[in-house]
């Protein structure tokens, strides 16, 4: 693994796209963790509209309610989560604390389908607060191991999925709020997760040397396969599914210098990558990806670039020009207010060192303030 010489500060960072429908329009929502604000884009243009939404301190994730009026972010360095009103773009106080603040760390959300509870991983205390949404109050704190990294929930709203830095796969019972079974232990890192329409399998990339996906069955709550990317170059970070569940998008962070970040399609009926890789350009860091309610298009956050590009999903290529953001988005949902579909997905952590060297090339730097803000996999504590 290269290293690339920095200057400066490096933290945690992660940043969130949704995409939801008001008044019959569609825009994503980008959370911006370099300047505190949350970028709207109109995805029928495909041009960010609007001033940007100044939302808590240091936003790493963001996920909406299944009628897509409301978007949650989540603010790592003030330990709180915002409300966006996405009828109006505006913040609709108060915000709810939800612990004690986290300088460098990253954060998962996730709502139920009914849309009464979030989820909210929390890695500086190995928890998951649950909020209830009416009153703007944690319910309570559910241990699930060290440093929860993301969240899926599954269709029906019985389990929510947490991947953790202990390599594995916690299973929450939402009726009790309590970890349900032993969890899931893969043979690698566990990062991002993504749950199939209906809610048979879950998909989880693995950052480890792997360079893995590994497929578990929702059913029996076991390892059923992993899918080898081939890529010696590449390490998986993000993934999402299709509507109809036929494919998976992968998301992968370059490991030699110079050489492109890219996605990846996986055939779910056979468990194959489908060749070739999208390439999304060197240094881009596609670290999360979301796919759209019709599954036409996926939206890819490029957090090395400071964009949002778009894949048609007939061709699988990259369609138009990258649409420019704020600095560093990471995490992406994606929500329509006829369809309630969700995904939500993990940031990306950096490491904190002054001026010294750091690895994952390829996953390109945010310059802030001074500071330099490098997208990479989350690892063990």
């Amino acid at each position: 693994m290269n290293a690339q010489t920095v200057v400066g500060v490096l933290a945690a960072v992660s940043v969130g796209i949704l995409a939801s429908t008001a008044e019959g329009r569609s825009n994503a929502y980008v959370v911006n963790a370099g300047d505190d604000t949350v970028s709207v884009i109109d995805v029928e243009r495909n041009t960010a509209v609007g001033p940007p939404i100044a939302v808590g301190q240091r936003p790493v994730a963001i996920a909406v309610a299944p009628n897509g009026t409301r978007a949650y972010v989540v603010n790592a360095s003030d330990a709180s989560v915002s409300v966006i009103d996405t009828t109006t773009n505006t913040v609709t106080p108060p915000p709810t604390s939800v612990g004690r603040p986290n300088l460098y760390g990253s954060g998962a959300i996730a709502v139920t389908p009914d849309g009464a509870h979030v989820y909210v991983a929390l890695d500086n205390t190995d928890n998951i607060a649950v909020i209830d949404v009416a009153t703007h109050t944690v319910l309570t704190l559910i241990p699930v191991g060290r440093l929860p990294r993301a969240i899926a929930m599954n269709p029906d709203g019985r389990h929510a999925y947490v991947t953790t830095g202990e390599g594995t796969v916690a299973i929450i019972d939402t009726a009790s709020n309590s970890v349900s079974s032993p969890p899931i232990q893969i043979n690698g890192a566990a990062e991002a997760i993504a749950v199939t329409p209906d809610g048979r399998r879950l998909y989880v990339t693995d950052d480890s040397d792997n360079q893995t996906v590994w497929v578990i069955d929702a059913l029996t709550d076991a390892v059923a396969g992993a899918v080898g990317t081939g890529r010696f170059d590449l390490t998986p970070v993000s993934v999402a599914i299709t509507p109809n569940g036929a494919h998976a998008y992968v998301g992968y962070l370059a490991e030699v210098e110079g050489y492109p970040d890219a996605v990846q399609v996986m055939d779910t009926a056979v468990s194959a990558f489908i060749e070739p890789a999208i390439h999304v350009g060197v240094g881009t860091g596609p670290s999360a990806i979301a796919i759209a309610p019709d599954g036409k298009r996926v939206y890819v956050a490029d957090n090395g670039s400071d964009s949002v590009a778009v894949i048609d999903t007939t061709t699988n290529a990259v369609v138009g020009k990258p649409i420019i953001v704020g600095h560093g988005p990471f995490a992406i949902a994606i929500a329509s207010t006829t369809t309630g579909q969700q995904s939500e997905s993990s940031g990306c952590e950096l490491t904190r060192e002054r001026n010294g060297r750091i690895g994952t090339a390829g996953s390109g730097i945010v310059l802030l303030l001074g500071l330099v803000w490098r997208c990479r996999p989350k690892r063990n504590r």
